[in-house]
């Protein structure tokens, strides 16, 4: 094999050399070479290495994510080490997914949107993608909205758009979420009432900054460890198990939502893990501690409401904070009430404040937030003396919905006053 190849060698420099002279001659020499080292690294891989080929599933479910090149598994990163970049995924499994439905449909095309709310065949999503062109847009500025729809609509679509940079979903039960692992462009995903039992397929949606999971089931938080761009995550109304320490990863995570999650108390200690986020929004759960509040001190915004919590001296460690709300913390059977606030003696920096719906026995303290810009007393469970407002030199606004206010004079004619036909005293 060797002596062959020689020969070819010299035969392709010559001929090269009396067609074109010297270069052409090298350049014929250097493409034999690569051609020669191409046929001896096969000859050498055998078949021991050759390369897998996935193979389409059944049209009605999703094909598992088929990776290239394979490689073994890297061992789990530490707490604080970010998880490896997961590899490419073959998309012809996804694109050849068929529904089996009866009524179909093409999806709708309309400014830059793509509307899937009905079953489709790979010919009708192809049509779309092609009008979806034809109107001048770019492939990475799809955005996709489901509804309604099987799983072989989904896989097909996601195939079709895969830089798609937005994806919502609602009302489509999904068997799996393996075609998102086909998203590599995606910038928001948001799921209503999907289960999330395996999320590792979002682990290559490297460029992803907003996830929405509301009213879903997600039990295992790992496969987004590996977002190093995510910014925000809303669990709005969804039941989650485990932990949240898998998040302690995603070193851009600022924001996340936890309200009206169903969850064991167990789960929301777990929010102490997440020292890179400044804003925690939850209400309605089934917290009955902020001791987690210990462990993140770089904390900027709080959201409590309605939460059976009788300690809220944890919240006194938070001197970065600049904006917290305690909703509905009116002492009921519900929430206990906030007292004098003196919780809040260290928060000097806080520029937002908002007690809407508690009841509090004095508002004093209040005075000493320099920095205060926005104020909302609304529906107090008791009269308010808004007196210490002169001692407010940056407030803008104050919200008295439905209060009785007491020295109302006492607010200068600069600040803006949000009021109703319930509020008293102004």
């Amino acid at each position: 094999m060797k002596r062959l190849l020689l020969v070819l060698m010299v035969f392709c420099a010559c001929g090269a050399f009396a067609a074109g002279g010297f270069w052409k001659a090298m350049n014929a020499i250097q493409k034999t070479v690569d051609v020669a080292n191409a046929v001896n690294d096969i000859a050498n891989s055998g078949t021991s290495q050759s390369t897998s080929t996935a193979q389409p599933q059944a049209p009605s479910a999703a094909p598992q994510a088929t990776v290239t090149p394979a490689a073994a598994p890297a061992p789990a990163p530490a707490a604080s080490v970010p998880a490896p970049a997961a590899p490419a995924v073959d998309a012809a499994p996804f694109a050849a997914m068929r529904t089996t439905a009866t009524e179909t449909a093409v999806p709708n095309v309309q400014y830059g949107m793509i509307y899937v709310t009905k079953p489709a065949t790979p010919e009708q999503i192809a049509a779309a993608k092609k009008a979806y062109l034809e109107d001048g847009r770019e492939p990475e500025d799809a955005r996709l909205k489901f509804e309604k729809v099987d799983d072989a609509t989904v896989g097909a679509t996601i195939a079709a758009f895969r830089d798609a940079t937005s994806v919502e979903m609602k009302e489509t039960k999904l068997e799996s979420l393996a075609p998102f692992a086909l998203l590599g462009n995606v910038r928001r995903i948001s799921l209503n009432k999907v289960t999330c039992a395996d999320t590792s397929p979002f682990a290559h949606c490297a460029k992803l900054q907003a996830l929405e999971l509301r009213y879903c089931t997600v039990s295992d938080f790992s496969g987004f460890a590996a977002l190093q761009n995510l910014e925000t995550i809303d669990l709005y109304g969804s039941n989650v198990s485990g932990s949240f320490a898998p998040l302690a990863t995603c070193s851009k995570l600022k924001k996340i939502d936890y309200y009206a999650v169903k969850g064991d108390p167990a789960l929301y200690d777990s929010l102490g893990t997440l020292k890179q986020v400044k804003e925690f929004h939850g209400g309605l759960t089934k917290m009955t501690s902020l001791k987690w509040l210990l462990n993140v001190p770089q904390t900027e915004a709080l959201v409590v409401f309605s939460e059976k919590i009788d300690d809220l001296s944890p919240i006194s460690t938070l001197a970065n904070l600049t904006h917290f709300k305690g909703w509905s913390m009116d002492g009921g059977s519900m929430a206990p009430a906030l007292g004098d606030l003196s919780f809040l003696a260290n928060c000097k920096k806080l520029t937002k404040l908002e007690l809407p719906s508690s009841s509090y026995t004095s508002t004093a303290i209040i005075g000493t937030f320099a920095d205060i810009e926005e104020l909302d007393l609304s529906r107090a469970k008791q009269p308010v003396d808004v007196s210490f407002v002169k001692k407010l030199p940056k407030l803008k606004r104050i919200s008295l919905y439905g209060t009785d206010v007491i020295n109302g004079n006492a607010i200068p004619s600069s600040v803006k006053i949000y009021k109703d036909k319930n509020t008293k005293g102004l």
